[in-house]
């Protein structure tokens, strides 16, 4: 099947449900391996964000902080490229309970070839 909105492509979609707070990863691609995590925090200050960083050439990390119902990114991020394609994500985050655990609804979008 082949899955497209726009000018991305589907390149994984899915919805996933952490152990606890645990942070959520996701292996895209295993040569090279490409790895992104889901991380959940809450502060005192109450103040919702996120915020994105490499930790490393092989990782993103994307950390929501006291994050509201379906808190997510309003458009896609472009955060790399794979086989030669700009690399896409969008995702939705919910937390269950008194951060008990959160939910990651997550799809990974390829955009159009380059040189």
């Amino acid at each position: 099947m082949r899955v497209t909105t726009g000018n991305l492509e589907v390149l994984d979609s899915g919805t996933v449900d952490s152990m606890g707070m645990h942070d959520v990863d996701c292996l895209l691609t295993e040569q090279p391996p490409l790895w992104t995590t889901f991380r959940v925090q809450r502060s005192e200050e109450g103040t919702p964000g996120i915020a994105w960083q490499r930790a490393d050439p092989e990782r993103l990390v994307i950390t929501m902080t006291n994050p509201r119902h379906n808190a997510g990114p309003e458009a896609p991020l472009q955060i790399g490229q794979i086989h030669h394609r700009p690399l896409f994500i969008s995702f939705r985050i919910n937390v269950l309970g008194d951060y008990c655990s959160f939910q990651v609804a997550y799809t990974f979008y390829m955009g159009e070839q380059t040189a």
